[in-house]
C-alpha cells in the first residue's frame, strides 16, 4: 500500500468530491481515481460508494479515514522527532564474542549482555565467532570488545591478573570439570584425579573453539606436570569432537555435557573426578579502556564472596 495513496484518501475524504480533491492534490483526477481504487484493493473492500449522483464513505471507508488520519500525523511527529536528532550520529556498537560451549556459564555470559542493553538501549551488539589465536589478543587488536575466558585458580588471582594485563575481567560462575573419554578408556573409574591425565593425550584445537586450553594447562600445571595437548584443525564443534583419538580425552565443565552434541554420542562417557573436584570459573573479558563504553564492572573478590558453582 502506498503512503502517499493514504493520505490523498484522507484529502479526498474531506471534499468527497473528485473534481475538488484532485485539484487540491495538484494532480490529475483520473490519477488520484486509480490510487483510491488501488487502496481499495489492496484492504479488500470498498471505501466509497455513489448514490443518486453523489459519493459517500463506506463505513469501512471513514473508518480508514479516521485511521489514516492518526497514522499520517504520527508519520509527521516522527519525521519531526528525527529532523531534530544529529543524523551524523551513530549508535554505539560493541563486537561481542559467540561462546564456543553451550554451558551454565555461558548461559551467564548472555544474560550479562542482555543486561547491557536493557540498561543501553541504544547500544548495538554484533556477535562474532572468534577468528583469533587467542582472547588477549582478539581484544587487543579490536576485533571483539567483549569474549568470554575460562579458567582455573583462585578467582580473585584471576582478575588481579587480568587488570595487571590491562583487562577488565567480571566474573560469571563457576562449574566442575569431568573428563569425557571413549568408553572403554582406562581412565574411566572411580576416584579420578587430576594427576592421572599425566601423559594422556588432551583434544584442543589451534582456534578459539577449545575455550578451554588455558584452564586445562593451569589444572595440570598446578598438579605439577605440563599438559599433552593434541591440537587439531575444527571450523566447527561438532567436528571437533568428532576428532578425538582412541587414547585421547576431553576436559568441559560438567555442564556442557547437557548438550545434545554429548549425549547424541554413544560411544563416549562422563568420568567426574574425585572429591574434591576440580573446578572452571568463567569471566566475561574487556579491555579496561573500553570499561565505560560496556558498562561493565570490573570485579573484586574477598575470602567473603560466594563462588558457588552456579545453577
Amino acid at each position: 500500500m502506498q503512503f502517499d495513496y493514504m493520505n490523498e484518501f484522507i484529502v479526498f475524504a474531506h471534499h468527497l468530491n473528485m473534481t475538488n480533491a484532485a485539484t487540491e492534490l495538484h494532480m490529475a483526477q483520473s490519477t488520484l481515481s486509480k490510487h483510491i481504487k488501488s487502496l481499495e484493493i489492496a484492504i479488500g473492500c470498498p471505501l466509497i460508494n455513489t448514490r443518486n449522483g453523489k459519493t459517500y464513505l463506506t463505513k469501512a471507508g471513514a473508518h480508514f479515514m479516521n485511521c489514516a488520519t492518526n497514522i499520517i500525523a504520527s508519520y509527521n511527529r516522527l519525521v519531526g522527532e528525527c529532523q531534530s536528532i544529529d543524523g551524523t550520529d551513530i549508535l554505539p556498537e560493541i563486537i561481542v564474542q559467540t561462546p564456543a560451549l553451550t554451558d551454565r556459564i555461558s548461559e551467564a555470559y548472555y544474560r550479562l549482555i542482555r543486561s547491557m542493553r536493557k540498561n543501553r538501549p541504544e547500544l548495538q551488539v554484533r556477535y562474532l565467532r572468534a577468528a583469533y589465536k587467542t582472547i588477549r589478543e582478539g581484544l587487543r587488536q579490536g576485533r571483539v570488545d567483549l569474549a568470554i575466558d575460562y579458567q582455573y585458580g583462585p578467582v580473585e588471582t584471576v582478575v588481579d591478573n587480568y587488570g595487571d594485563q590491562g583487562f577488565c575481567a567480571h566474573y560469571l560462575g563457576t562449574d566442575e570439570l569431568v573428563i569425557w573419554c571413549r568408553t572403554e578408556h582406562k581412565l574411566r573409574r572411580p576416584g579420578l584425579r587430576v594427576e592421572d591425565l599425566k601423559d594422556i593425550p588432551i583434544m584442543t584445537t589451534s582456534n578459539m573453539l577449545s575455550t578451554m586450553k588455558a584452564a586445562t594447562a593451569a589444572l595440570c600445571r598446578t598438579h605439577g606436570f605440563e599438559p599433552l595437548f593434541v591440537p587439531v584443525e575444527a571450523d566447527t564443534q561438532q567436528e571437533y569432537l568428532e576428532s578425538g583419538l582412541p587414547n585421547s580425552v576431553y576436559l568441559y565443565p560438567v555442564s556442557f555435557m547437557d548438550s545434545p552434541l554429548i549425549k547424541s554420542d554413544e560411544s563416549m562417557t562422563v568420568v567426574h573426578f574425585a572429591d574434591p573436584a576440580p573446578s572452571v570459573h568463567g569471566f566475561a573479558v574487556s579491555l579496561l579502556q573500553a570499561e565505560k563504553k560496556l558498562a561493565i564492572p570490573c570485579d573484586g573478590f574477598d575470602s567473603s564472596d560466594d563462588l558457588a558453582p552456579i545453577g
